[in-house]
C-alpha cells in the first residue's frame, strides 16, 4: 500500500510594522477616544457606502477610497471588543506578469474578467485597548495613511445625547528607540554586519601601514559604493562563544551612530548600517537593523505549495502571535517616545 504524500508548504516572509494610534474630539481634544469609543467609529465608518462579501467564511464589508491612480479599497475582515483586523488593497499593473509552469516551463497570460483587476494588499490589526497596530508590510500596498483618511471624516455619539462628534485621528509610526533592550533578550548570535564609509587616506595608511600612491587614492575616491562591509557570522552553528562581545560591539556601534566624517562628497555617516541576526527563545530567527527608524519584526507565513494564497485566518492568528509577545516592548517604546501625550 503506498503512503500518501505529505503536502510540502511554502514559507512567505514579511516585515511587521508597528503604529500607535491617536484619536480625540475634534471639539476637545483633551478627551481621547479608545475602545468601545474607536469599535463604534470603525462599525460607522463602514455603515454606509459598502458592498458586503463571504471570503475564507469571513463576512466582510469592503469600502472604497476614490484615488487619481485607482481606487484604495479597505475591507473590514473582523471586528470585536479586544481586536479589529482590515485588508487594505489597490489595483496592480499586471502587463508585465504572466504565469508559469514549473515542470515544462510553459508561460501563460493572466486573464482576467471584464471587471475584475489584480491588488497588492496588506493586512492590520489594531488593538482598541492599546491603540497599536500591527500591519505586514507588502511593497506597493497601501500604507495607514489610507486607514486615517478613511475614518476621518466619521462622527460618533458620545454619552446619552444625539449630538455627533468628529474625530481626529493621528496614525505614527513607533519609532526604534530601545533597540538595545531588545537585542539584549536574544538568547544567542548568528550574525553581525556593518557597513561603514570607506576610510580617507591617511586612516587607510595608519591601519594597514601601506602608504598610498596619489593616482591610487584618485582610483579609491572614483570607487561608486564609497562603503565596506563586514560580516561576523557563525554559519548554521551559534557564536556562543563571543555572546558578550556581539553585545558589546552592537552598544559601541549604536552609540557612533551619529558620527560623520568629510570626503570629496561632503559630511556623511561613518557608520551607514548595522544588523544583528539571533534568535529570541524558541522564537524564529531575526534580523534588527540598529539604525531603521522604526521598529520591525520579520514574520513567515506557512501555506501549501498547491496554493497561491495564504487563508486570512491564518494570518490574523499570525499577526495577534507576534503582536502579544510584543505588546510590553511596543508599549514601553510609546511611553519613551510620548507617543501617547
Amino acid at each position: 500500500m503506498e503512503k500518501k504524500k505529505k503536502k510540502s508548504s511554502r514559507e512567505v516572509k514579511r516585515k511587521v510594522l508597528f503604529y500607535y494610534m491617536s484619536s480625540r474630539l475634534v471639539d476637545d481634544k483633551k478627551t481621547r477616544i479608545k475602545g468601545k469609543g474607536v469599535k463604534a467609529l470603525i462599525v460607522n465608518t463602514f455603515n454606509e457606502n459598502v458592498k458586503n462579501n463571504i471570503e475564507d467564511g469571513m463576512k466582510i464589508k469592503s469600502k472604497a477610497i476614490e484615488h487619481n491612480e485607482g481606487d484604495i479599497v479597505v475591507d473590514l475582515l473582523n471586528i470585536d471588543d479586544n481586536y479589529v483586523f482590515i485588508r487594505m488593497a489597490k489595483e496592480k499593473d499586471i502587463n508585465s506578469y504572466q504565469k508559469r509552469n514549473k515542470k515544462n516551463l510553459k508561460s501563460e497570460k493572466i486573464t482576467l474578467e471584464v471587471d475584475q483587476y489584480i491588488e497588492v494588499y496588506s493586512f492590520f490589526i489594531l488593538d482598541l485597548n492599546k491603540m497599536i497596530i500591527s500591519l505586514i508590510y507588502s511593497q506597493g500596498a497601501p500604507g495607514m495613511k489610507w486607514f486615517s483618511e478613511l475614518i476621518s471624516d466619521t462622527t460618533i455619539k458620545r454619552n446619552s445625547n444625539n449630538r455627533k462628534y468628529k474625530v481626529n485621528t493621528e496614525i505614527s509610526p513607533i519609532p526604534n528607540d530601545n533597540i538595545l533592550y531588545v537585542i539584549n533578550k536574544m538568547n544567542f548570535f548568528t550574525s553581525f554586519e556593518m557597513s561603514f564609509a570607506i576610510p580617507s587616506k591617511d586612516i587607510f595608511e595608519e591601519v594597514t601601514g601601506k602608504k598610498v600612491q596619489r593616482k591610487m587614492f584618485k582610483k579609491m575616491a572614483e570607487i561608486d559604493s564609497k562603503s565596506v562591509t563586514i560580516k561576523i557570522s557563525g554559519g548554521d552553528d551559534k557564536l556562543s562563544n563571543n555572546y558578550k562581545e556581539i553585545k558589546e560591539l552592537a552598544e559601541l556601534v549604536y552609540d557612533s551612530r551619529n558620527d560623520e566624517i568629510t570626503d570629496i562628497d561632503g559630511r556623511r555617516k561613518v557608520i551607514s548600517k548595522c544588523k544583528v541576526t539571533g534568535r529570541f527563545g524558541d522564537g524564529e530567527r531575526q534580523s534588527l537593523d540598529l539604525f531603521d527608524e522604526m521598529f520591525t519584526w520579520q514574520i513567515t507565513l506557512k501555506h501549501d505549495s498547491g496554493k497561491t494564497y495564504i487563508p486570512i485566518e491564518i494570518i490574523k492568528r499570525n499577526l495577534i502571535i507576534i503582536y502579544e509577545n510584543l505588546e510590553d516592548d511596543l508599549s514601553n517604546r510609546i511611553e519613551i517616545s510620548n507617543l501617547n501625550f
